[in-house]
């Protein structure tokens, strides 16, 4: 796999790319092969040095410093440490114009020789000092003697040329010799620092072989290499089957939104691996163990990712069945979406599904979802949920059948209730579902969760049957197990969310809490800026998330709006009006957005006129995201993740003191707020993004105090009036000046528990009854009356049961009264 040169391979020329799906490997590869970078196309393959996604080289002119790992802005190491230091201070483009380039300290340092020895000339290198091992050591002596070095210098004599080092081209002196008995050699200082750690990494010392292999090696290793030869990768050591398959993944892998940066030194590494396991194909199952024992990192990566970035190429719709595993470009289909995952193809593996008709029959169902159309596809939530489910019964019938339910057309109902029956077990004794990992969070309440695992696992199952029952893709003779597979009602759904209270909202959008949050955003993604606008405009976390760049502007001349998607209920670019102080900061936002999105396609922008400019920078306003993920992101249009933010969220509620708050119970704040606050209930669903009345009632309701408020507004008549009950007066009768007056004869007189009717008893003085309104002998007095809040509470006492203070005939009025009042 070393680097190498040799003449480009011809590729048969192809028209026009189509689907890919129905073809021969050979073809498909060629037809894609069309749309390859000329680079790509060549052996070996010279990857562009400023590449995007396989640069090797550091952006700082001349320099042949190493390439970090996992950093994104293409700087070696010790220019990566420098530009952390003054980035506050200098652009990326101003640091790398002043930033002083490095030396390589593995490639090419064996063909450049040290500087001359100031004694010996050219015949032999400096070591410390300017001198070579012997004249420093000589030069020690005679300082030591009090010999100024001018006058050392003057009588010291050059010493005869050494032999060159003995490992493959290097030009530097052999002045160490290392090996193993007979097998040895004369060798440069570097080389002998190579050969010692390398004995310092085995367990023991090296044997003959060891040491030959190691010669062999370091010939042709690093050292030798000039330091452009990082960006070559040999392929020609490879089956043609291989080589096809690597060059196809490396053209998709750079195609991918999601990608991850790769080396060329890293795929290097990771195609010797396979090499040396002799892999003639990514397909083979054995590349998962040799990603999986691989422990550098970047070279897992690489192993891991290559052959999903192939999988096209490596299977077709037939063989990714027989495989038993599924993707939607098998079919032709698009990835699977979801509100909070996108832009990211899945393998979905099947091969749990021991029953191969069971298997076929869920890779059926998934091909027909992968084709529908939008708005009828489930999401990708969906399809793990099914896929999980027919695992479970895959499980399940594996315990029930003596033959494993390998045979469909032995199934019948018995089974269906024998299913039913183990579910109920396993509810009923708190065992959790044995073939699915348990949640990385404690379960609450383990009966609640299984109650909920059952009726979830057996509702999707279900629908993957009947679909393969209705389209005829399995035996008739499963009838009667599909129609009998067991069902369960739906399970109470969760409690409602809680409004905040006003001092925990408080805290938790204060200037002092949300500085704090900003310091946690170490990326400078924008949390505090998700967060203010989540907390004030009622929206969901994962629609805040994916606010697009144009998400902001005004309607008319000064009413600020916020467009948000709606996917949940299907309504994108979905507007409201828009708080001020969040208007602002997201202004804020969408331009240090826009600047990520001017660095990352500076080549781009620089190519167009500034008409086209402007229409590209108007369609990063429709498509980009305002809050882009930070990592694994270099084309900046996957937008930052829900797990990301609450990662940072839950310890900055940690920090703050703030404790069992969720970002949801924003919407139940705002919603309960406005209510009580007078706004209409539509206007209400409006700002939260409701389109029916039961989702505005889940979030939203008065508060006790808002409810006592509207209760006193009206009264109803006593238990001991002729029409206990009955409504005497509402807000809508004292619109006029005749109810006004009535109002004054109904007279203002609080009593316990309700208003005294009479009107001359204001004072109490001349109250016939002593003021005894509902103790009196007489029961309750005719001039007692209820308001609103008084009826309610008259009505806990009669479902109480309570006698205290009236006789049951009162009781009995009451009863009544309340009946009425309803």
């Amino acid at each position: 796999m070393a680097a190498t040169t040799s003449s480009s391979p011809k590729l048969t020329a192809v028209e026009h790319e189509f689907d890919l799906a129905n073809l021969g490997i050979e073809r498909r590869y060629a037809i894609a092969g069309e749309f390859f970078p000329e680079w790509l196309k060549n052996e070996p393959i010279q990857f562009p040095p400023d590449h995007d996604t396989f640069g090797w080289a550091c952006r700082v002119p001349n320099c042949a410093g190493m390439m970090c790992a996992n950093y994104t802005l293409r700087l070696c190491e010790t220019h990566a440490t420098k530009y952390l230091q003054a980035k506050d201070r200098l652009t990326l483009d101003v640091f790398a114009k002043q930033a002083q380039p490095q030396r390589s300290l593995r490639f090419g340092w064996a063909l450049e020789r040290g500087r001359d020895c100031e004694v010996c000339g050219s015949h032999r290198e400096a070591v410390t000092r300017g001198l070579c091992v012997q004249h420093n050591n000589a030069r020690m002596r005679a300082s030591e003697r009090g010999i100024p070095r001018s006058d050392w210098l003057s009588t010291a004599v050059p010493l005869p040329p050494v032999a060159c080092c003995k490992l493959g081209v290097c030009v530097r002196d052999a002045a160490m010799t290392i090996g193993v008995g007979t097998v040895s050699r004369r060798v440069c200082r570097g080389h002998q620092l190579v050969w010692s750690r390398w004995r310092k990494s085995l367990t023991k010392p090296p044997t003959r072989g060891q040491s030959e292999e190691w010669f062999c090696r370091e010939d042709a290793g690093d050292s030798m290499q000039p330091h452009e030869s990082r960006g070559l990768l040999s392929l020609s050591d490879l089956p043609a089957n291989l080589q096809r398959e690597v060059r196809y993944g490396i053209y998709r892998h750079a195609k991918a939104p999601n990608r991850t940066q790769w080396r060329p030194l890293d795929i290097r590494e990771a195609l010797n691996r396979l090499a040396a396991e002799g892999i003639e194909t990514l397909a083979d199952p054995r590349v998962e163990a040799i990603a999986a024992a691989a422990k550098r990192g970047m070279v897992k990566r690489v192993l891991t990712d290559l052959p999903i970035a192939a999988r096209p190429l490596l299977l077709d719709a037939k063989s990714a069945k027989e495989a038993g595993v599924f993707d939607p470009v098998f079919v032709g289909g698009e990835p699977f979406q979801s509100s909070s995952v996108r832009h990211r193809r899945y393998l979905f593996d099947l091969r749990n599904v021991s029953q191969r008709w069971l298997r076929d029959v869920l890779w059926d169902y998934l091909s027909d979802q992968a084709l529908a159309t939008n708005g009828k596809r489930a999401t990708l939530t969906t399809i793990e949920l099914r896929i999980s489910s027919v695992i479970v019964l895959s499980y399940m019938l594996r315990q029930i059948r003596q033959d494993a339910g390998n045979v469909a057309e032995l199934l019948t109902s018995e089974d269906s209730a024998a299913l039913g029956d183990l579910w109920n077990i396993w509810v009923s004794e708190n065992i959790h579902v044995p073939c699915i990992k348990p949640p990385n969070r404690p379960v609450k309440d383990e009966r609640t969760a299984l109650v909920r695992a059952r009726f979830n696992f057996t509702m999707n199952a279900r629908t993957v049957l009947l679909h393969a029952l209705n389209h005829n893709t399995i035996a008739r003779e499963t009838e009667s197990f599909i129609l009998r597979f067991p069902e369960y009602s739906r399970p109470k759904s969760s409690p409602r969310p809680r409004p905040l209270t006003d001092e925990d909202f408080m805290r938790l959008v204060s200037d002092e809490s949300i500085t704090k949050l900003e310091d946690l955003d170490t990326n400078d993604v924008g949390i505090a800026d998700i967060w203010v606008t989540h907390a004030f405009q009622g929206g969901r976390i994962n629609e805040t998330l994916t606010l697009r760049l144009g998400c902001i502007g005004f309607v008319g001349a000064m009413q600020p709006y916020l467009w948000r998607d709606i996917s949940k209920a299907g309504q994108p670019d979905y507007g409201i009006p828009c708080h001020q102080p969040v208007y602002q900061r997201l202004l804020k936002r969408q331009e240090k957005t826009r600047q990520l999105l001017r660095q990352r396609y500076a080549k781009e922008l620089s190519k167009l006129g500034k008409r086209q400019a402007t229409a590209l920078e108007a369609k990063w306003d429709r498509e980009m995201p305002l809050f882009p993920r930070p990592t694994s992101n270099p084309d900046v249009v996957i937008p930052f993740s829900v797990s990301g933010f609450q990662d940072s969220w839950m310890t900055w509620l940690e920090q703050i003191g703030v404790a069992g708050v969720t970002s949801h119970r924003t919407r139940a704040t705002m919603a309960t707020t406005l209510l009580d606050n007078g706004a209409p209930p539509k206007l209400v669903q409006q700002i939260l993004g409701h389109f029916s009345d039961a989702a505005l009632a889940f979030y939203g309701r008065y508060s006790d105090a808002t409810i006592v408020r509207h209760l006193q507004m009206f009264w109803a008549g006593g238990p001991g009036t002729s029409k206990p009950g009955a409504i005497v007066a509402q807000p809508s009768d004292f619109a006029d000046s005749t109810s006004t007056a009535a109002r004054i004869d109904l007279a203002v007189v609080p009593v316990e528990h309700g208003l005294c009717r009479y009107g001359p008893v204001v004072g109490g003085a001349l109250c016939p009854k002593q003021k005894n309104c509902t103790t009196g002998p007489g029961g309750v007095c005719e001039h007692f009356a209820l308001t609103g809040a008084d009826l309610a509470y008259w009505e806990r006492k009669r479902d109480a049961g309570y006698q205290g203070g009236f006789n049951r005939s009162s009781q009995h009025q009451l009863a009544n009264a309340t009946v009425a009042a309803r």
